[in-house]
C-alpha cells in the first residue's frame, strides 16, 4: 500500500484524490476481513470431506521389544490369516460339491430324457441315425450351459 501511495503522490497533486484512495483500500481490506471471518465460522462445525477411497482399519501397532514375544505374534496372526483363509476355501469347496450335485441330477434327468426320445425314434421310424443322437446331446449342452451358467452371474 505504500508503493500505492508513493506512485499515486507523484501522478496526483491533490490531497483529496489520495484519501479516497486510501478510504478505498480501507473498504476493500475490511470487505476480506469480514469474508474471512465468515468462512472461519462456516468451517468451524464441519468436518472436512474425506476424498477418495476409505481407508481400511488398521490394526494398532504394538512395538514388542522381546524377539520371541514378536515372532510369537508374527506366527499368531500367520495363523489367524491361514485359518481365514482355508475357512474360505472350505466354503468354496462345499459350493462347489453342491453345485457338482445340482448338474449331475440335471444330466442324469436330461440323458434319461434322450434315452426316451431315441426309443421313441427307433419305435416310429424302425432306426436311430448317429444325427439323432448328435442332435440329443448337443441339446443337453445348451441346456445345461444355458442353466448353469446363468446360475453363476
Amino acid at each position: 500500500m505504500v508503493g500505492h501511495v508513493h506512485l499515486m503522490s507523484t501522478i496526483y497533486e491533490d490531497i483529496h484524490e489520495i484519501i479516497a484512495s486510501f478510504g478505498m483500500n480501507i473498504l476493500v481490506a475490511i470487505g476480506f476481513i469480514i469474508d474471512y471471518l465468515e468462512q472461519k465460522k462456516q468451517t468451524m462445525g464441519t468436518e472436512k470431506k474425506k476424498v477418495g477411497r476409505p481407508r481400511k482399519e488398521k490394526e494398532p501397532v504394538i512395538t514388542v521389544y522381546n524377539p520371541m514375544e514378536r515372532d510369537l505374534m508374527k506366527a499368531e496372526t500367520v495363523n489367524k490369516l491361514k485359518d481365514e483363509v482355508i475357512a474360505d476355501l472350505e466354503t468354496r469347496l462345499d459350493e462347489a460339491y453342491k453345485e457338482q450335485e445340482d448338474m449331475l441330477k440335471e444330466v442324469d434327468k436330461w440323458v434319461f430324457q434322450v434315452i426316451h426320445h431315441c426309443a421313441e425314434v427307433e419305435s416310429k421310424t424302425g432306426r436311430i441315425t448317429l444325427h439323432d443322437v448328435d442332435y440329443c446331446v448337443d441339446l443337453i449342452k445348451r441346456i445345461m450351459k444355458h442353466k448353469f451358467e446363468s446360475k453363476s452371474e
